[in-house]
């Protein structure tokens, strides 16, 4: 029984993504985008042998962009504003980026590859910290309407150096990693 289940399963994966694949006709990814996200982050300090987690924080924010669809691959450029909140810390902080992204076109799926630079800066009742570093991440948009695109997109941002002039300590890398769900308009 489980096994007829699982080949129904697995059956219906390849039929949808079948349909999704011929479903590429008419679609059209070039434009300029603005949306919102929202997402879970965790993240962790380390230096050689030593690591350190992070309470996990969550985010919400802002991201506009433009797209153009050169066929099967789609490239474009994205920023994007979050604001962060730390569980179980005092003090909040924000994440700015801006990627490059480049993708394939699936029809109404598009699933993409983003590198870029980021910034994440912390306030509260300690020393402030301003910190910038790369980016890089994975993710995939569906187009719902020729103008409303959802998605998730997954990204690590690495920040070498991090806090030597607060800590006094060099060599310290932070690690910031974020799950995010997207919805964006397009124009």
């Amino acid at each position: 029984m489980l096994k007829i289940l699982l080949s129904t399963a697995l059956l219906s994966l390849c039929a949808t993504g079948a349909v999704l694949a011929n479903d590429a006709s008419g679609t059209e990814w070039s434009g300029l985008y603005f949306g919102l996200q929202a997402g879970s982050d965790n993240s962790n300090l380390s230096k050689g042998n030593f690591s350190a987690d992070f309470p996990d924080s969550t985010d919400i924010g802002a991201h506009f962009g433009y797209m153009r669809d050169m066929g099967a691959v789609v490239v474009g450029g994205e920023g994007e504003y979050g604001s962060l909140n730390f569980a179980d810390l005092d003090g909040d902080g924000t994440v700015l980026r801006l990627k490059a992204r480049v993708g394939y076109d699936a029809g109404r799926l598009l699933p993409y590859l983003t590198v870029g630079v980021a910034n994440f800066s912390t306030n509260g009742s300690g020393d402030d910290i301003s910190e910038s570093g790369f980016s890089a991440g994975l993710g995939i948009d569906y187009m719902a309407t020729d103008m409303f695109i959802v998605g998730a997109e997954l990204l690590t941002d690495t920040y070498n150096g991090f806090a030597e002039d607060v800590s006094g300590v060099s060599g310290l890398t932070y690690t910031f990693n974020a799950i995010e769900i997207r919805a964006s308009l397009r124009f």
